[in-house]
């Protein structure tokens, strides 16, 4: 029987009066309690129905995002494939080795670089050292030969010699 059916026994049911008859009105009333119960089943039934179908739409989308994640797999995959169709295509690629060897050697031009960088910083830095040093030292006789002049202006009054000599007399 089917939930409109039974609704509409029970509509029937309720609709008509009660019969006057102690018998007819008890077989009236279990009509309509059978009706009551027949509806009852197919209500649970339907809420059986319901939660099969949620557990069913559960396990859809459990599957659904299995799918997903074995497809970002495949998309993983197919690249990596792509790439490594690409290198095995690729005249100028010689293989991992090739690659590595590559690199080692370009970081040793690298070092070599910075090692000449290095050594003409340090040349230069030794030269500036060198420089400050001719620079002082000239600075220091500069120093020396005005000391000299001084001594002598303030000893003998003149730098060409005239003056007074040893022996105390000048001559004239």
């Amino acid at each position: 029987m089917s939930v409109r059916d039974s609704l509409l026994g029970l509509k029937e049911s309720m609709e008509t009066p009660l019969a006057q008859d102690p018998r007819e009105r008890e077989d009236q009333l279990q009509k309509e309690l059978r009706q009551l119960q027949e509806l009852n089943l197919v209500i649970e039934n339907t809420r059986e129905a319901v939660r099969a179908a949620t557990l069913h739409v559960e396990t859809v989308q459990a599957n659904v995002n299995s799918s997903h994640l074995l497809a970002d797999k495949w998309n993983t995959i197919m690249a990596q494939t792509s790439h490594t169709y690409s290198l095995l295509n690729d005249s100028t690629w010689h293989g991992r080795m090739a690659e590595q060897e590559q690199h080692e050697q370009r970081m040793r031009e690298l070092e070599l670089q910075h090692q000449r960088e290095e050594e003409e910083r340090l040349r230069r830095e030794a030269q500036m050292a060198e420089q400050a040093q001719i620079q002082a030292k000239q600075e220091e006789e500069k120093r020396e030969r005005q000391e000299r002049m001084k001594r002598r202006l303030y000893r003998g009054g003149s730098v060409r010699g005239g003056g007074i000599r040893r022996g105390g007399v000048r001559r004239g």
